[in-house]
């Protein structure tokens, strides 16, 4: 720590400004997407909704409608996994930005070097979420 004593203040207030535009960004996009999940996720229960019922009152078994409803609660259970992970990078940005105004209310060199790693775990964090999904977007994608 004592290297980054010799750093102008200067440094740190880029720095610091940095970090609190990435974490606001942060916050949009994880909001906006949890948004557009939670709406895939509505309209999927509805779709859910109407092939229940259209196969409690059905004469007959459809296998059509079976695998159908099956499929849809299949994306409904990685769609709550995603939303699930989208939450916990919401809480944790919020809690960040608002450790981030405690240090800077403060102004000191401990919490600096602790907001900058939580800074640095919360993309590693976002980072590991993308390529998670993506893996499994890839993996489901691929051969269509």
């Amino acid at each position: 720590m004592e290297l980054f004593n010799n750093l102008p203040d200067s440094f740190f207030a880029s720095i610091d400004n940095i970090c609190i535009s990435l974490l606001l960004g942060v916050l949009g996009i994880a909001i906006t997407i949890f948004t557009v999940v939670y709406s895939f996720m509505e309209s999927n229960k509805q779709a859910i909704r109407k092939l229940i019922d259209e196969i409690r009152y059905s004469e007959e078994i459809d296998p059509v409608k079976t695998s159908e409803l099956r499929f849809a609660n299949e994306y409904m259970k990685r769609m709550k996994n995603m939303n699930r992970a989208l939450m916990a990078i919401i809480f944790f940005d919020v809690s960040l930005f608002i450790f981030f105004c405690i240090y800077l209310s403060f102004n000191s060199s401990t919490l600096r070097f602790i907001a900058y790693a939580l800074v640095t775990l919360l993309m590693v964090g976002c980072m590991i979420t993308l390529s998670v999904y993506l893996k499994q977007y890839i993996s489901r994608y691929k051969n269509v």
